[in-house]
């Protein structure tokens, strides 16, 4: 690789946000800088954020030395990959592990975008206050800056067993005679004429003599070969073979019957799959799409090219929609609508009443007006499917409605809850931000819970932070408000639970609550999907003679959500987002695999186990599955 790396900042499209972040990154930086100088690279910095497709195109497009993005906020796909998409030079992304600072969740979302135009790039990351003391990162470092990209385990992401049937093995019978026949052959090895005996003990005692016998075969060596004892000695040979074949026969038997009860689990999770299939097949899902792409998430659009094939499709309306259907609510229904909220046991914070301390100075302007306006839009957006008929909901609000309307959060989270005004009796999967690659997998989810009888609901969150709790890697799943009420409560019939804090004015400068509360523990099944594009044959700029193809993938595995001890969970709650739904989750797998192989910063999470029938039902839809845990 070449001496010169170039170094740049992705950043946000707000100016805020970057200069909230500027201390982090050019500290980040220059721990950047020393590790390189340490490995004897040299370094150069591009100036300033890159907070527009076309300062990525300007600044990073001409450069065909190496590129290292320094990641410690969030910021945007595009802001990296227009400037180096079509190119091969080697590309880095580096995040610090930080809650407050998550470069980690800015660099697996573009990590996805970068997946999905088809740009090879590697990542590396660190939790040290010296990056340069930081051993497994200088050694990760070192190999990029050598060979240009990193490799990473994947000993815990496999691909679905599917319906491959373990080896038979023989029948217990079958062992259990084997094991009577080499008893007998010790038994008349040892010359035992206690026939009459119980058989145990004449097992035990022919065994004993075996050993001595053959013990002394041994010693005699070819000069005693044809004697009685060599004979006898041979005899239990072939009955201790006997015998321990018979054992390992009933152990296989055994096991064939541990895996004929995971071949019935199997069975079962594809004919439910199978049925989930067939009500698919009777009538396509049809999600209404507010906008799309929000913030530059290029990752988590399919379009209907990608959308159709997989049973599903997509009709689009524009956001501007809503502010006129929102003049149209009648005032009555967003009176009902905010009785509604308040009886089935909503906490409103209005004017930072009850707040922590930390966060209660920024919501002077949240009343009780402002969520009367996030009803309003949930209302419309509520008219806008049963106009269309849609079976789910992409919306994207930012940034778009953000100068507009109040935050999108809480009405989302009324959405993914089974208890909300004028409900169907069940969520309406709600997918924030638009994006279709959470979107996808919760409405499978959702299917597939209802058709094992499992309450529906299905939880959008972003994959935050996380650190060790009691042995274990624990992360912190924190989204903004698409986390429905279920998991806060475990009560598909209220809203207890459920606090609403005014969102950080920061980014949401229209007050408006969000939808958080604690999620309780329990198993949890995961899912992700996601896009590749491949190249093959007249290289990245897909020349005339290249071939490209876009593969979809879902991501599947199983986990867990922790009660942490309430001083943890604090500490870990206000060093992110305190304003916004918490998980703490066991995602089943190394926190390190999940940062090298992950294909997004969000999450699609279902208390329950619906891991076998969504990979199943994932394979017949035509997705290529990774099962995460292996």
């Amino acid at each position: 690789m070449a001496q010169r790396i170039a170094i740049f900042w992705p950043g946000d499209y707000r100016a805020k946000p970057n200069e909230w972040a500027r201390p982090s990154v050019t500290q980040a930086t220059q721990q950047l800088e020393a590790a390189l100088n340490k490995l004897g690279r040299r370094s150069y910095r591009v100036e300033g954020f890159l907070t527009r497709p076309h300062e990525a195109i300007e600044k990073l497009g001409p450069i065909d030395d190496p590129l290292i993005g320094v990641c410690v906020h969030w910021f945007y796909g595009p802001h990296t990959c227009d400037g180096v998409v079509g190119k091969s030079n080697p590309l880095l992304l580096a995040s610090n592990f930080s809650g407050q600072w998550p470069g980690l969740v800015g660099l697996l979302n573009t990590a996805a975008c970068l997946a999905s135009v088809g740009r090879d790039f590697s990542r590396i990351w660190t939790d040290a206050a010296d990056w340069t003391a930081d051993a497994a990162f200088m050694a990760r470092l070192d190999e990029w800056c050598r060979t240009g990209r990193t490799e990473y385990p994947t000993d815990e992401i496999g691909t679905p067993s599917g319906g491959e049937g373990p080896i038979r093995a023989r029948s217990a019978s079958e062992g259990a005679h084997c094991l009577a026949q080499g008893a007998e052959t010790l038994a008349r090895a040892s010359g035992s004429e206690r026939a009459g005996s119980e058989r145990a003990g004449s097992e035990r005692a022919g065994s004993e003599r075996a050993g001595s016998e053959r013990a002394g075969s041994e010693r005699a060596g070819s000069e005693r070969a044809g004697s009685e004892r060599a004979i006898r000695a041979r005899s239990a040979s072939e009955g201790a073979h006997c015998l321990a074949q018979g054992a390992e026969t009933l152990a296989r038997a055994s096991g064939s019957e541990r895996a004929g009860s995971e071949r019935a689990g199997s069975e079962l999770a594809a004919r439910i799959a199978q049925q989930v299939l067939a009500d698919i097949r009777r009538r396509r899902i049809l999600a209404l799409m507010l906008g799309d792409t929000s913030m530059g998430m290029i990752n988590g659009y399919f379009g209907p090219r990608l959308l159709n094939p997989i049973g599903f499709t997509e009709h689009k309306v524009d956001q501007a929609w809503l502010l006129d259907r929102g003049r149209r609510v009648d005032a009555r229904r967003i009176d009902d609508a905010f009785r509604f909220v308040r009886e089935r046991g909503v906490t409103f914070h209005w004017r930072g009443e009850g707040c922590p301390a930390s966060i209660a100075a920024d919501a002077a302007d949240f009343t009780e007006d402002a969520t009367r306006e996030q009803l309003r839009d949930y209302l419309a957006v509520l008219d806008l499917i049963n106009e269309f008929k849609a079976d789910c909901l992409g919306w994207q609000y930012q940034l778009g409605l953000l100068p507009l309307r109040p935050p999108s959060d809480f009405a989302e989270g009324l959405f993914n809850s089974a208890c909300r005004p004028e409900s169907s009796g069940e969520p309406l999967i709600c997918s924030t931000e638009a994006d279709q690659g959470n979107l996808v997998p919760m409405e499978l989810m959702k299917r597939l819970l209802k058709a094992k009888g499992l309450h529906a609901a299905v939880m959008f969150h972003d994959v935050r932070w996380g650190g060790s709790h009691d042995g274990r890697f624990v992360w912190v799943l924190l989204n903004s408000g698409s986390c429905g009420a279920y998991a806060l409560n475990h009560e598909p019939d209220t809203l207890r639970g459920v606090h609403s804090y005014r969102q950080p004015s920061g980014y949401f400068p229209i007050p408006g609550g969000t939808f958080a509360g604690e999620s309780l523990p329990g198993g949890i099944t995961w899912a992700r999907a996601w896009m590749t594009k491949r190249h093959e044959g007249g290289g990245q700029l897909a020349a005339p003679s290249a071939v490209v193809t876009t593969e979809l993938w879902m991501d599947i595995g199983r986990g867990e959500v922790l009660r942490l001890p309430p001083a943890t969970r604090d500490a870990w709650w206000e060093g992110t987002t305190r304003q916004w739904p918490f998980m703490a989750a066991d995602l089943g797998v190394d926190r390190n695999t999940l940062m090298a192989h992950y294909m997004s910063n969000h999450i699609a999470v279902a208390y329950g186990d619906i891991f076998g029938e969504l990979a199943a039902l994932s394979q017949m839809l035509g997705f290529n599955v990774r099962v995460w845990g292996a």
